[in-house]
Order: structure tokens, then C-alpha cells, then sequence
């Protein structure tokens, strides 16, 4: 999985209100990254994609989950593999 994003220190900018929107702007980007990177599994090496979690998307090495090589979406106990529309999946 990608790093994790770690906010650094803003530059002093003479502007303490632009400074402190900078920090908060960085704290709020490392959370969505962090909740993006539990959403989002490459189960190529991950034996345990069976008990993955509704909602969880999954990129396959087309061994698993049958449908050959692509990304996955979770749902209701079974994979479906995302077509190359954007947005779409077969259920």
C-alpha cells in the first residue's frame, strides 16, 4: 500500500491566519488518505480477500476472484469487477 502523507511544518508566511489554514488544510488531507488507503486493498499477496469487507475495493492479479485481472468492488458477501466505464459494475 502507498505511504502514509505526513503534514510538515508550514513556513513562516507573516500571515497567522494562512499559516494556521495551511496546518489544518495538511491534518485534513492525511485523514482522507488514510481513510482511502483502508478503503482501497491490492489482494495480489493477501490471502485473506474472502473476509474483506462490504465497500472494500481491490485490485486482483486475476488469479481471484474469477473474473481475471481488474478492480474489484465489494459487496453483500461477493466481488464484482468495475468495467472500464467509469462508475459502472456488473452485480
Amino acid at each position: 500500500m502507498a505511504s502514509e502523507f505526513t503534514p510538515t511544518p508550514v513556513p513562516a508566511l507573516d500571515n497567522p491566519e494562512l499559516e494556521r489554514f495551511l496546518a489544518e488544510l495538511q491534518e485534513q488531507l492525511a485523514g482522507a488518505i488514510s481513510a482511502a488507503q483502508a478503503t482501497i486493498a491490492s489482494w495480489d499477496r493477501d490471502p485473506d480477500w474472502v473476509n474483506a469487507p462490504s465497500g472494500q475495493i481491490a485490485v486482483f492479479d486475476g488469479s481471484d476472484p474469477g473474473s481475471g485481472e481488474g478492480i474489484y468492488y465489494r459487496r453483500g458477501g461477493s466481488w464484482y469487477k468495475l468495467t472500464e466505464a467509469a462508475g459502472t459494475f456488473y452485480p
